[in-house]
C-alpha cells in the first residue's frame, strides 16, 4: 500500500471537526513563518548578487578559509 493510500485511509476514519483540524494544519505546515520567509528571501538575494559573496570549490577550501 503507498503512502497516499494509508494517509486516505486514515482520513475516512476521521469526523468532520477533525478532518477540519487536519486541513487547518496542512495549511499551516504549506505556509513558511517569518524565519523561513526571511532565509528565502536573503537566499534569492544571493543568487542574484552572487560577486558579493565569497564561493568556494571544495571543502578543503572552506576549512583553510580563515
Amino acid at each position: 500500500m503507498s503512502t497516499r493510500e494509508m494517509v486516505i485511509n486514515i482520513l475516512d476514519l476521521l469526523t468532520e471537526e477533525q478532518l477540519k483540524d487536519v486541513l487547518m494544519f496542512a495549511e499551516d505546515f504549506l505556509t513558511p513563518n517569518d524565519e523561513t520567509k526571511k532565509a528565502i528571501e536573503e537566499t534569492e538575494y544571493i543568487l542574484q548578487h552572487p560577486d558579493e559573496y565569497k564561493s568556494y570549490s571544495s571543502i578543503e577550501e572552506i576549512l583553510n578559509d580563515e
